[in-house]
């Protein structure tokens, strides 16, 4: 759309500032919106948008440590990395980043994003019109049908990824309510903490590993005791 818009603009059919002015003013809407339920609903955000994705919790790990080693400086680059950019906006809205400071670097980031694809499409805007025109000549049913193996093979593609993914994953998984009844029962237990803060830390290699299910939300979900972050992990989170 944005390449479509930009060879518009360049066949004199639409001003290029307004264009590049629309696009990142309904990339920023958007942008809010995820950036203030971000704020309000804090990882909730994260669940959602990981249920879109082929990585799943391993896609909000990477982000995270993307965000705590640039902050705000990451929203530019997510803007050209396909899934990523909402988990960016919803991460500066659970980590605090301020109204301001999002504004700014968002704007920044859509401006960049949509003036760089709407520029090549201006500058592009005869051979996007030849092809284009070409297209018609061969025919629509034509077209479409080369569009819709396209889009066939793409959720072909995801499905398979997906699958493989998932398969790779089936681990034995202990759920929050049985590990609460190991730790009531005084049971031998190391519980290790992956999360972003730790996960520069050297984990030695142990036996009888399980997966917590749902992670430490699902703990929190069933109003478990939790304990603070000890100093060192928070030193470290603030490094990042």
């Amino acid at each position: 759309m944005l390449l479509g818009s930009g060879a518009l603009a360049g066949l004199g059919q639409m001003s290029l500032p307004a264009t590049i002015a629309t696009a990142v003013g309904a990339t920023l809407l958007a942008d809010t919106t995820w950036y203030g339920m971000g704020r309000v609903r804090g990882n909730w955000i994260l669940e959602t948008l990981s249920r879109f994705s082929l990585a799943h919790a391993a896609s909000i790990r990477r982000a995270k440590q993307l965000f705590f080693a640039h902050r705000a400086q990451c929203l530019i680059v997510a803007k050209f990395l396909p899934g990523t950019n909402p988990l960016a906006v919803g991460l500066a809205g659970i980590f605090a980043v301020t109204p301001a400071e999002f504004l700014v670097w968002d704007a920044t980031g859509a401006l960049l994003w949509a003036g760089a694809w709407i520029t090549v499409g201006y500058f592009c805007a005869s051979m996007i019109s030849a092809i284009v025109h070409e297209a018609a000549r061969i025919g629509a049913p034509l077209l479409g049908l080369a569009a819709a193996g396209l889009v066939v093979f793409f959720v072909v593609r995801h499905m398979v990824r997906r699958h493989r993914f998932l398969r790779q994953l089936a681990e034995p998984r202990l759920s929050a309510e049985d590990l609460k009844q190991r730790l009531d029962g005084r049971a031998p237990i190391m519980v290790i903490d992956l999360r972003t803060a730790l996960d520069l830390a050297s984990v030695p290699v142990l036996r009888h590993i399980h997966i917590l299910g749902g992670g430490i939300e699902a703990w929190r979900r069933c109003e478990y005791p939790v304990e603070p972050i000890p100093a060192s992990a928070e030193q470290l989170t603030s490094k990042q």
